[in-house]
């Protein structure tokens, strides 16, 4: 719903999407924008601005999940690794 629509309809289970609070549907929905960014902290902290109550159990999950676990075990101090501001201090891959 970044946009309401103009005409038709757009439903979800049935449900017309205008009687879906904005809330509900996005935390229901995810992006994967084609341009990586990153934000300044730790790898850890990225990993965490999906679920900002994340434990580090669940941080290390997704790692692995998206195959990053070892490459960021073999930083400098792993998940506590600072990447700089937009990951300047990753490669390209490694975004």
């Amino acid at each position: 719903r970044f946009y309401e629509t103009s005409e038709g309809s757009i439903l979800i289970d049935g449900i017309p999407i205008r009687d879906v609070t904005l809330r509900s549907l996005r935390r229901s929905i995810g992006i994967v924008q084609q341009d990586v960014y990153l934000f300044s902290g730790t790898v850890a902290d990225n990993i965490r601005y999906g679920n900002m109550d994340a434990s580090m159990e669940e941080i290390v999950e997704a790692a692995k999940r998206a195959n990053a676990h070892d490459f960021i075990m073999a930083l400098p101090g792993g998940y506590d690794t600072d990447i700089g501001q937009r990951g300047v201090k990753l490669s390209g891959g490694q975004k």
